[in-house]
């Protein structure tokens, strides 16, 4: 039977027409061609192209945790091959079969593929994708290594400074910054912008408020110009850093303390009445007005017949005003009447305003026209008579009158000096 087969694959015509009337041998596996084979069972067909190609192989990765994992491979065959994927562990026999997708493209390529969008330490394995037809059966496989992902400590600026800040003269001044992070930075710092360069700030604090949030503050009780500029504040760890830059002024407060004129050089005669008057201007609070009379380089503190009071309020512009404002100032009038002048009311008269952080004086002569000119010294300069004072220990009392610890005792203190 076998030879009378292989005479009739000699004979191609006949062999056709065997097959296309239904009649050929199942058997046949010897790889010719049977054209318009009408069988179904499969068996005429060309076997000299059967086949099984891998085209994509599996490849290996190494990830953290994480990471995507996409797992791909390609495969042509003739027949079609079934596919699937396996996931085995490294040190295990079992294998699992996993839920792949399976694609057929135009060219007949069979895609299978395998995602997992992030993996963790329990992905790390062995992944095998098998491709099998009638004739072969193909495998690739991949490693995939999955690591523990380092986590950075966070360091992230909240709230920073802002970026103008302006605050009045005296004033408390408060910068304050927020931070979150999962530890204590290594470092926080507070800068201030002096003599072109950045100079550290010592009373910074920087302290945790919860869990995972700092604050950062400075803060001066009474702020000044010097307190004026740019600030920058910077923390950081091993991995990050961050920096906050902001700006601060310092509005200079309007103040006027000033003598708005001056009696001049006085005489009077023995017996008649003796005044003068002047005015103080000042804003915001009224000053301290002390009166002295200096006679033979000893100083006497002058009350009676002194009258202080506010008068009115005017309104009034100076250059001395910085922010170059008017301003309503008020002024005090200090006035000196006696009815009947003695000698004792001669000498020079030197009147002291403090207040509002300033300090004025202001010196004039009552003299005597009984007495000679050569009696009357005249000294107009209120400094050489003041180093003169000095040297006999005249500040040492002078303003015991004045409250000791205000600030207008101060700055009678500081004129003194």
């Amino acid at each position: 039977m076998l030879g009378i087969w292989r005479r009739l694959q000699r004979q191609p015509s006949l062999l056709s027409y065997l097959a296309e009337s239904g009649m050929c041998d199942p058997r046949v596996d010897n790889g010719y061609v049977v054209p318009n084979c009408r069988k179904s069972c499969g068996s005429c067909v060309d076997t000299t192209h059967r086949y099984l190609t891998m085209i994509k192989p599996l490849r290996s990765h190494n990830l953290k945790e994480g990471d995507s994992l996409l797992l791909e491979a390609r495969a042509k065959g003739n027949p079609n091959p079934r596919t699937r994927i396996e996931f085995s562990r490294e040190q295990g026999s079992s294998r699992r079969i996993l839920d792949s997708t399976v694609l057929e493209a135009d060219d007949g390529t069979i895609i299978v593929s395998y995602h997992i969008p992030e993996v963790g330490l329990g992905d790390s394995g062995v992944y095998i994708a098998t491709f099998e037809n009638s004739i072969a059966r193909e495998e690739t496989r991949s490693i995939v290594n999955v690591t523990q992902k380092i986590r950075e400590p966070t360091l992230e600026m909240i709230r920073g400074l802002e970026k103008k800040t302006e605050v009045k003269s005296g004033e408390f001044l408060v910068l304050e910054v927020e931070v979150e992070c999962d530890e204590v930075p290594d470092y926080s710092e507070m800068y201030q912008y002096r003599d072109d360069q950045w100079v550290k700030l010592n009373n910074f604090d920087f302290y945790s408020v919860i869990p995972g949030r700092f604050i950062g503050r400075y803060q001066v009780v009474s702020a000044s110009s010097e307190n004026s500029g740019e600030y920058m504040f910077t923390v950081g760890n091993k991995h990050l850093v961050r920096k906050s830059f902001g700006k601060v002024t310092v509005l200079t407060k309007q103040v006027l303390l000033e003598f708005r004129d001056s009696p001049g050089n006085i005489s009077v005669s023995n017996g008649e009445s003796l005044s003068w008057s002047l005015d103080v201007d000042f804003y915001p609070d009224p000053p301290t007005i002390l009166v002295y009379r200096v006679r033979d380089y000893l100083w006497s503190k002058v009350e009676d017949n002194i009258k202080i009071g506010r008068s009115r309020e005017d309104t009034h512009s100076r250059d001395v005003i910085k922010s170059g404002d008017v301003i309503t100032a008020t002024y005090l009038t200090v006035q000196f009447f006696k009815e009947v002048a003695t000698p004792e009311d001669e000498g020079k008269y030197v009147i002291v305003a403090a207040g509002n952080d300033l300090n004025r004086k202001l010196s004039f002569w009552v003299n005597m026209t009984e007495e000679s000119d050569d009696d009357v010294i005249i000294i107009d300069d209120i400094t050489n008579d003041l180093t003169r004072l000095e040297e006999n220990d005249f500040f040492d009392n002078k303003f015991d009158d004045v409250p000791s610890g205000s600030s207008n005792h101060n700055l009678l203190r500081s004129w003194s000096m």
